[in-house]
């Protein structure tokens, strides 16, 4: 399992630059030190993240060992691998 989730295009730049499609900062979700967790709005339970889409606000999370595509809005809460709680609503652009 990877230390850090990385979003990109294939291509490794130093910062990964908002081309003004992009619906949520990848520059910071990048900072949160992975694997991280979700918890979505509802429930209690905590799903792990497999990776994020920034330009259409899309998650796939990791459940029972396959994935499912869930939208970022659906997001309450972000752990990560420290422990440390993350507000998603920081994550998205203005």
């Amino acid at each position: 399992m990877p230390n850090a989730l990385m979003i990109t295009d294939g291509r490794q730049p130093a910062t990964l630059p908002d081309r003004g499609l992009d619906k949520l900062k990848a520059d910071e979700i990048n900072r949160i030190p992975g694997p991280f967790l979700v918890r979505f709005y509802g429930s209690d339970w905590q799903w792990e993240v497999i990776d994020v889409e920034v330009e259409t606000a899309l998650i796939r999370i990791n459940v029972c060992g396959l994935s499912e595509v869930k939208c970022f809005c659906e997001v309450a809460d972000i752990q990560d691998i420290n422990g440390q709680h993350h507000d998603p609503d920081e994550l998205w652009h203005a």
